[in-house]
């Protein structure tokens, strides 16, 4: 890239052999496969101004315990609804809107034709197909513990996976219908 896309990014390794690393992408390349090498050097991004924190990479991991899904899913939980709970203080003390009523607002912005077209290109080539992938994978996640809280992802996937055709098509006035539900 060759800046910042607006958003965070992420890649999930879902297999990994002496050579090569296997990759879903959700920027735009799902399963994809890079060297160890070419990894290292993404991850490092050196070439990248607005990159923060800093690279750490780790050889020879080592599982040190195998913990069963309730070990995983109750800390998870917890973790989620301090993120959540952080998130929503610091947007207020920010003074900045964030879940439903931020989607309401941008929704809104689109459909009075505020929006730039890097922000609606930006919506429809990664926010809301990656809005969907993450909610789809929260209810694969929720499914075994909390068959409602799953529901209420895969309609809210759909529900994003609907908001995008329609914003490909340009029909702002179903697609902010879709996104007040």
């Amino acid at each position: 890239m060759t800046g910042a896309i607006g958003a965070d990014h992420f890649v999930l390794a879902y297999a990994i052999d002496d050579k090569r690393i296997f990759l879903n992408d959700p920027y735009g390349f799902p399963q994809v496969s890079l060297t160890i090498e070419q990894l290292g050097e993404a991850w490092r991004a050196d070439k990248i101004s607005y990159k923060r924190g800093y690279y750490r990479f780790w050889t020879n991991p080592r599982r040190i315990k195998s913990p069963t899904e309730k070990e995983i899913y109750e800390p998870a939980i917890k973790s989620f609804v301090e993120l959540y709970e952080a998130s929503r203080g610091k947007a207020k003390k920010d003074k900045r809107l964030i879940g439903s009523e931020a989607i309401i607002f941008e929704a809104d912005r689109i459909r009075q034709k505020i929006a730039t077209p890097d922000e609606i290109g930006f919506l429809t080539g990664f926010m809301l197909p990656m809005s969907a992938s993450r909610a789809l994978d929260y209810a694969e996640f929720f499914d075994a513990h909390n068959p409602k809280l799953a529901e209420m992802k895969r309609n809210q996937a759909a529900l994003f996976g609907n908001a995008q055709v329609l914003a490909v098509g340009k029909d702002w006035e179903n697609f902010y219908t879709v996104m007040i539900e």
